[in-house]
């Protein structure tokens, strides 16, 4: 018998098996691409893309996705909802009155308009269907009528539909707020309102008209499209400890490329693995740093960065994605340990990531080390609430 083929072990678990790949440094939401690359096996890449997609749709970074440069979801076939921002709610004024329900996606400026059908429960029971397309609204109102053919209570109290009930900016506060089903990019439909209650009555109403066929035929339809430069109102919520997680696989995974194997040691960096895998719980380690949140920082513009380099006796990875700044702290080491910074470039729209040379990895590994060395000291908290009007 010949020799067993070799594979080489994942770079997080340390374990060497035949579901070893290739996996992005930089996630490729963000634009990261195949040319810099780790071994990483199936489970542990399922661990950390749960990180990796906090970071790129949940999180503050996220909104610096929304920009028609930013690479666009992968697999809009399979899943429509590619690529979109995961918010608690994205709302703009309609046009002809009310306000939409969007939904932004990475790689396009203007947010999608979702069909919705909204009743104004408190005064006129009035009904507005709002949507680019009539077929839009058919497949909204294809989707809730098998969910309200029963009594709307049992709808709601079985979760048969989601009810989102957040605080919706000072919008909630307008009478022209109406409760409404959604149809969201998954082509699920949801329920928004103030309150529960509301929802059932809200709820009551639509199992009234699934009932009685009182949708009708869209006569005089009108269509309106969200305009550029359009207020709308969007708020996110997320594990600062996932968004962490995810930016830390950065620093280690370069450091596991360029460094000697003295360096990458897998015993040596096992804290940093074990927080990077989630088994930390949603715990910020003091050896991961937010120092900056995106926007921060003007150096790469149209680049995310990343480097590793010799400190005060310290082994440190620096990386910004968007104008933010995040210190991983590898631990004691000494100078000759690493004899040049390594550093990684990663352009925003996705096309393409490499090493950087000699001389450019000087000049971001001092760069990076002045906005340590400036910035503010202590780590971020775990959860976090974005909220911003444009």
């Amino acid at each position: 018998m010949g020799d067993q083929p070799k594979f080489p072990p994942c770079t997080w678990c340390q374990l060497d098996n035949a579901g070893v790949e290739r996996d992005h440094v930089f996630p490729r939401a963000i634009g990261g691409t195949r040319d810099v690359t780790v071994p990483a096996c199936r489970n542990c890449q399922d661990r950390i893309s749960v990180a990796e997609t906090e970071l790129s749709r949940r999180s503050i970074y996220s909104i610096y996705l929304i920009d028609g440069a930013s690479p666009k979801g992968r697999d809009k076939r399979r899943d429509p909802s590619s690529g979109s921002l995961q918010s608690l709610y994205s709302i703009g004024p309609h046009p002809l009155g009310g306000y939409s329900e969007l939904a932004f996606r990475a790689g396009h400026d203007l947010p999608a308009v979702l069909p919705y059908i909204e009743i104004d429960v408190r005064k006129t029971k009035q009904v507005r269907r709002r949507g680019l397309r009539p077929e839009d609204l058919d497949r909204l109102v294809r989707a809730i009528t098998p969910i309200f053919r029963d009594a709307p209570e049992q709808a709601i109290r079985k979760r048969k539909i989601p009810v989102k009930t957040e605080e919706v900016h000072e919008i909630g506060l307008s009478d022209d707020f109406w409760p409404r089903v959604a149809l969201a990019l998954d082509e699920r439909p949801y329920i928004r309102a103030r309150t529960r209650a509301e929802a059932t009555q809200f709820a009551r109403l639509v199992h009234f008209y699934v009932r009685t066929h009182k949708f009708g035929k869209y006569a005089g339809w009108e269509s309106s499209e969200v305009a550029a430069g359009q207020t709308h109102w969007f708020a996110l919520r997320y594990r600062n400890a996932r968004v962490l997680r995810a930016i830390a696989k950065i620093a280690c995974g370069l450091a596991s490329i360029k460094l000697d194997q003295q360096i990458a040691d897998p015993k040596r960096f096992d804290h940093l693995r074990k927080f990077i895998l989630g088994s930390m719980a949603n715990e910020i380690p003091d050896f991961v740093r937010e120092v900056y949140l995106p926007g921060k920082l003007a150096s790469w513009p149209e680049s995310h960065v990343a480097a590793i380099f010799v400190n005060d006796n310290r082994l440190l990875g620096a990386v910004s994605l968007f104008g933010g700044l995040v210190e991983v702290n590898f631990g004691p080491t000494s100078p000759e340990d690493v004899a040049i910074p390594v550093a990684s470039v990663c352009k925003r729209d996705g096309t393409g990531t490499r090493i950087a040379g000699y001389e450019e990895a000087l000049g971001i590994a001092a760069t990076l080390a002045r906005h340590l060395a400036e910035g503010p000291v202590g780590t971020s908290p775990v959860a976090r609430e974005a909220r911003r009007g444009v």
